[in-house]
């Protein structure tokens, strides 16, 4: 069954786009206005606590437990979370130069550091959804049959987009 793997990559499609914007940011610190790059940083910091970070929560609690059933073991799934630890640090990291921007101009050491931290979020997630697209995904799928398939994307669509009360 191909359905979570099908499903998974086209979710991890979107984010790699959108996750894009990082790097043509990154190239385009020193260009900008400091209202402007901070403009920016904050809706880069709007999709990483709306979007990026509620993805890889729910990674966490329901696709990680899926593969440590489907290799008997946690190794796999210790490896990916190390990523979204290391993601969630240079989250951390942009929220606080993010603090540091004001006035007209930008310091030479806000510049760089704004930089490295952009293009490390750039790197660390491009290549952490490729290795779940890759070698992550294709376990998942050949383990699961057709309900446990299903239940792990209903499971995961939740995980995304909890139903909220009024």
């Amino acid at each position: 069954m191909r359905e979570v793997e099908a499903t998974i990559r086209g979710m991890h499609g979107e984010l790699l786009r959108r996750v894009e914007v990082f790097r043509s940011l990154a190239d385009a610190v020193g260009a900008l206005t400091v209202p402007e790059l901070a403009g920016r940083i904050d809706r880069i910091r709007r999709f990483l606590t709306e979007e990026l970070v509620p993805h890889a929560r729910a990674e966490d609690r329901v696709l990680y437990p899926a593969v440590e059933r489907a290799v008997d073991g946690d190794l796999a799934v210790r490896l990916m979370g190390r990523d979204h630890l290391e993601l969630s640090r240079l989250a951390q990291e942009l929220d606080l130069l993010r603090g540091t921007l004001r006035g007209e101009a930008l310091t030479r050491w806000q510049a760089s550091a704004i930089r490295r931290v952009l293009y490390g979020l750039y790197s660390i997630l491009g290549l952490h959804l490729a290795k779940e697209d890759e070698l992550i995904l294709p376990l998942v799928d050949g383990a699961l049959d057709g309900r446990e398939a299903r239940a792990l994307l209903a499971a995961l669509e939740e995980a995304e987009h909890p139903v909220l009360p009024y």
